[in-house]
């Protein structure tokens, strides 16, 4: 089994709602899924709540849930604060979430300065070596 990594940069607010759904919405049929939101600066209540919305319809699948990669302390304090752990798989590195030496398709999504998405790169694919 491939886990997928889908790697998010920048803000995620209100603005960015439709986009950021559309990207979570490819990942619902994914059985394992991190999120790397290593460079994301900012999340909202909105971001948030689409995260979970992804996390229940992948839940109506039986999937494991999610792994999300938190290294920003301002949003690893409102993850805290939400309890999020109680919902995903929280873990402070990359190499943390791909501890079990899995190959890995890596997937970027993106948005610019003004908060519009970008087109993503390519699919990469990724071996991950111990």
């Amino acid at each position: 089994m491939e886990t997928v990594v889908m790697v998010f940069a920048g803000e995620y607010d209100i603005a960015s709602k439709e986009q950021l759904r559309a990207e979570l919405q490819l990942l619902v049929p994914v059985s394992d899924l991190v999120l790397d939101f290593t460079q994301v600066t900012y999340l909202d209540s909105t971001a948030v709540s689409e995260m979970i919305r992804m996390h229940r319809l992948r839940a109506d699948h039986l999937y494991e849930r999610e792994t999300i990669v938190v290294h920003n302390e301002n949003i690893q304090k409102l993850f805290d604060m939400l309890q999020l752990h109680e919902v995903f798989h929280l873990v402070g590195t990359l190499d943390e979430a791909l501890g079990n030496g899995q190959p890995a398709a890596i997937r970027y999504a993106f948005l610019d300065g003004d908060g519009r998405a970008t087109q993503p790169p390519p699919v990469v694919h990724l071996q991950q070596s111990r």
